[in-house]
């Protein structure tokens, strides 16, 4: 992940993505609906200090199973990171 801006010591890191079926969800990512998926950052800052926000996507139809299958259980920052 890239980011942008003077540095201030900050760094971040993205951990999913995450489905409703996902056995290994987070305790601070609530339960998902066939309708979204989820992703925890951790924003770690200079002090040591964390901050941990979950973020959830929500679409309009389902997703498809073979998408849910593909990156289930994939690290977010390897997925994010790929070209």
């Amino acid at each position: 992940m890239h980011l942008y801006g003077t540095d201030d010591g900050r760094t971040s890191t993205l951990d999913g993505p995450y489905f409703a079926a996902s056995k290994d969800r987070p305790a601070g990512l609530r339960a998902l609906s066939h309708y979204e998926v989820g992703w925890v950052r951790t924003v770690t800052f200079a002090d040591g200090m964390q901050k941990v926000q979950p973020i959830i996507s929500t679409y309009a139809k389902p997703l498809w199973r073979s998408l849910v299958k593909k990156y289930d259980g994939v690290d977010g920052m390897k997925l994010v990171t790929q070209k």
